[in-house]
């Protein structure tokens, strides 16, 4: 993307697709169709600029290291900051973190700073999550998806990599 001299920034570009992103979810998460009626909501965790999070965040020598032959099941979110979807499910990919610790590895690559992995992958749209177990791709998420959908996909994985071991 290219911006014009004198124009925002991406800094504001970011910031207004954050603040669309918080009002449209005000307006789901209030079951409102009428903005007039959400002067009482607070706006979601998920849509703050806070940076902490319980998956571990990749560079491209650790992707390739969690990702390789016998290293068991992972759990890959292609993300960017900019992304308000990416930003919307980033608290669900930080229970599942919390919730699968020592069965499924979760983590999180940003496809700004790291976009040869995500060019490699043929990650072409975001949020993209995917499930490798001992190195190989089992599945590929486009998309949000609820979290009791991902919670039985990530036990699904837990159960299939648990079996692998025991063969």
């Amino acid at each position: 993307m290219t911006w014009k001299a004198g124009g925002p920034g991406p800094r504001a570009y970011e910031l207004a697709t954050i603040l669309v992103a918080a009002v449209c979810a005000l307006l789901v998460q209030s079951g409102q169709s009428n903005p007039s009626h959400t002067a009482d909501l607070k706006p979601p965790k998920e849509l703050t600029m806070s940076t902490s999070s319980a998956a571990m965040h990749l560079t491209a020598e650790s992707f390739d290291t969690l990702t390789a032959p016998g290293t068991g099941p992972i759990l890959v979110d292609f993300w960017a900051s900019w992304c308000p979807p990416c930003r919307a499910i980033a608290p669900t990919i930080d229970a599942l973190a919390d919730e699968f610790a020592g069965q499924v590895a979760v983590a999180k690559l940003d496809i700004d700073a790291h976009h040869e992995i995500a060019e490699r992958l043929g990650v072409s749209s975001i949020p993209t999550l995917i499930l490798f177990n001992d190195g190989v791709e089992v599945e590929r998420i486009v998309g949000v998806l609820p979290k009791p959908e991902l919670n039985d996909r990530l036990t699904a994985l837990s159960a299939e990599a648990v079996r692998a071991s025991t063969r």
